[in-house]
C-alpha cells in the first residue's frame, strides 16, 4: 500500500517496521559516509533507528564483519554494509526501480560516486587520511566537468526525479565545503 510518495520513491505503510515491527538500524557516524546512507532514509522516509558508533555500546553491537561503519541493519537481521551496498538496498526496497534498467540506471552512479567521484574529492595518505581535494587542481579533473555538464542539462542524474543516485553523487560533493573550508564546488 503507497501512503505517501517523493518523485523516485515510494513510501508503504508502516515501511521502516514490516517484519516483527522490528525498525531499520544505521550503525555510523557523522565523519563517514554514514550521512549518504542518513540522508537517503530521509528521503524515502524511512523511520529507522540511528546508532552512532561513538557509543559504546553501538560499536560493540555493530554487525559489520570487518567493525566499519556504515552498516545497515533492515528488519530482517541481514546485515548490509558498504555505503553503495546500503544506497541500492534503499533504492531497490524504496525506489520505484521497477526494470533491470531502471536499478542500473541508479546503481551506475553509486558505483561511479564510489569508485571514481570519491578518489577525485578526497585525496588520501598512505594510511588512509584525507589530506587534500583534487578540485584544487588546475585544470579541474575532466569527470568534474562533465558532472557539471550533465547537470547543467538536466535536474537529475536519473530521468526527471530525485533518486539514491543524486544522494550518492550528491552525498560526496557536499562533503568537499565540510572537509575543506572555503573550497567550492559548483555542479
Amino acid at each position: 500500500t503507497t501512503t505517501g510518495s517523493r518523485p523516485g520513491f515510494t513510501i508503504r505503510a508502516s515501511a521502516a517496521q514490516d517484519d516483527n515491527h522490528r525498525k531499520i538500524k544505521l550503525f555510523g557516524s557523522a565523519g563517514s559516509r554514514s550521512p549518504i546512507v542518513n540522508w537517503l532514509l530521509h528521503e524515502a522516509k524511512v523511520d529507522f533507528e540511528d546508532a552512532p558508533i561513538s557509543n559504546p555500546e553501538n560499536a560493540a553491537a555493530n554487525p559489520h564483519p570487518f567493525g566499519q561503519i556504515p552498516c545497515l541493519v533492515p528488519e530482517s537481521g541481514e546485515a548490509i554494509f558498504e555505503s553503495g551496498a546500503c544506497l541500492m538496498y534503499l533504492a531497490d526496497r524504496y525506489g520505484n526501480l521497477e526494470t533491470p534498467e531502471q536499478r542500473a540506471e541508479v546503481l551506475k552512479w553509486i558505483i561511479w560516486a564510489n569508485a571514481s567521484l570519491d578518489p577525485i574529492l578526497f585525496i588520501e595518505t598512505p594510511t588512509g587520511r584525507v589530506k587534500d581535494t583534487g578540485l584544487k587542481r588546475n585544470p579541474p579533473p575532466r569527470a568534474i566537468g562533465r558532472l557539471e555538464d550533465i547537470l547543467s542539462k538536466q535536474n537529475y542524474l536519473v530521468g526527471d526525479a530525485f533518486t539514491a543516485a543524486d544522494v550518492a553523487v550528491g552525498g560526496y560533493l557536499l562533503y568537499i565545503p565540510l572537509f575543506f573550508r572555503g573550497e567550492s564546488v559548483i555542479v
